[in-house]
């Protein structure tokens, strides 16, 4: 499958990205009302095909072919981000996906920005699993 991580200029690095309405499951109503990837939908309507391709990537993809893609990449990849659009924590089993990531990529600082905290249940599996990481930035996402 095709690497759905792309480089992002404004912020510097590479990224994944996942659908909004699919991945926002811990947004708040301010969050979901003042959303400014709805903007990007309505200015990019093919955006929702890319989103296909990008969960479909998310829900395969391994730390090892990661680490396989970032060493094609030209530009630099000592930092890439959990998600521009979407959430990278959705349930449980991305807990898992990115831990795998992140091990796999022990050269690289990860930043999580992420709203699973709003589930407490799932911000305890979270820490309990990814806090240890020292190559990993888990940041509160706030509206």
């Amino acid at each position: 499958m095709k690497s759905e991580i792309r480089y992002c200029d404004d912020i510097g690095m590479f990224a994944f990205d996942r659908p909004i309405p699919t991945s926002c499951v811990h947004a708040t109503e301010y969050c979901k009302s003042e959303c400014f990837n709805d903007k990007l939908y309505k200015l990019y309507p093919k955006m929702h095909d890319k989103d296909i391709r990008n969960e479909a990537y998310w829900n395969q993809i391994t730390g090892l072919e990661v680490k396989a893609t970032l060493k094609r990449k030209r530009k630099q990849t000592k930092r890439v981000r959990f998600m521009t659009r979407g959430e990278a924590i959705k349930d449980y089993t991305d807990i898992d996906r990115v831990y795998d990531i992140v091990t796999s990529n022990p050269d690289t600082e990860w930043w999580l920005p992420t709203r699973a905290w709003r589930d407490p249940l799932l911000f305890a599996l979270l820490l309990a699993a990814l806090k240890p990481l020292p190559n990993l930035h888990v940041l509160a996402s706030m509206d």
